[in-house]
């Protein structure tokens, strides 16, 4: 037997079941031209195709002795479903999937029992996928989480460190590149033998930049007050404590450096912070910058101590940043 569904219509129950075509929820950006009593209408952003819809709801009407469904229903839209997630009502009762039909290939609903009488109505509900404007995927919200991955943001990536221990220069190879602006150096180094200090110089490919083309100059004070202001002019590296010696007693002795683009080919500019624990037992604290004054593209540097055999331990680490 037949059972009506019925809709209020603003200031009655009106009867839309086997009676009335009821048709499904719209979702395009214009409203309906031809709207039926009961219609629903969603405002999205733009037209959608009827496989974007989060819910489609099929009508079909019965001649009489159909056993299965397919195709273009009472509304004109094409039966598509996902199988295991669809809902079917024959006459407004709902069926009991594999027990009263079978929906298996996403286009027909088959094995109705019994078969259909003339104008039984089936409706299908259907939760089909829908499409998102502006969504991440995963991947993306993975890479976003990654600052290796994401080389636009505003943080520091790491990139290398190494490790050294009773050397007399250490050279790091292939950290500068077109990836990044600027980059951070952060050195901890302990003097293993006699008293000494470290200087840097640019690499490219493997080989040390030795040209009489580095400036720099700092400024800083020891604990005891005393002034340390200090100048390199056209030298062969870039000398970050020249009055101060470090102490090898296995006192570290850390350094922070900024370079401003050291792959690109032009001159190569930045700056150094150091706090030094000196061959006198006081502690100093420079600040400085410098310029390497040709205009060559490097992608590497070296650490080495000034004269004599002195050896030291420590690690270098370098870090890439943008603006």
């Amino acid at each position: 037997m037949s059972k009506p569904m019925y809709v209020w219509n603003g200031s009655t129950w009106e009867e839309v079941g086997p009676v009335v075509p009821q048709t499904p929820i719209a979702y395009q950006a214009s409203a309906p031209s031809s709207p039926s009593t009961g219609d629903i209408w969603v405002d999205s952003d733009g037209d959608v195709g009827t496989f974007d819809r989060q819910l489609v709801r099929y009508r079909f009407v019965a001649s009489g002795g159909e056993t299965s469904l397919s195709g273009v229903d009472a509304n004109g839209f094409t039966l598509a479903y996902v199988p295991g997630a669809e809902q079917v009502y024959l006459n407004g009762v709902l069926l009991v999937r594999t027990s009263d039909y079978t929906a298996t290939n996403g286009t027909s609903i088959t094995a109705l029992s019994p078969a259909l009488a003339a104008n039984d109505v089936v409706e299908v509900f259907a939760y089909n996928s829908f499409n998102l404007a502006n969504t991440y995927t995963k991947a993306e919200v993975d890479g976003s989480l990654d600052l290796k991955a994401d080389v636009s943001a505003n943080g520091l990536v790491h990139i290398n460190t190494t490790s050294f221990s009773g050397v007399t220069s250490q050279s790091v190879n292939n950290v500068f590149s077109a990836t990044y602006d600027k980059y951070m150096i952060l050195i901890d180094i302990i003097c293993n033998t006699a008293a000494g200090r470290p200087f840097f110089r640019l690499r490219a490919s493997g080989t040390d930049a030795t040209g009489t083309d580095y400036y720099n100059g700092s400024v800083g004070r020891t604990s005891a007050g005393t002034a340390l202001d200090t100048q390199n002019s056209g030298g062969t590296y870039i000398d970050f404590n020249a009055f101060y010696s470090l102490k090898a007693d296995g006192a570290p002795n850390y350094y922070k450096m900024i370079l401003q683009d050291p792959f690109k080919t032009n001159r190569t500019m930045g700056s150094f912070e150091s706090s030094i624990w000196t061959s006198t037992s006081i502690n100093a604290f420079l600040t400085g910058s410098f310029m390497h004054g040709a205009a060559t593209s490097y992608d590497g540097f070296t650490l080495q101590r000034i004269g004599g055999s002195e050896t030291f331990t420590g690690s270098v680490t370098t870090f890439g940043f943008k603006e």
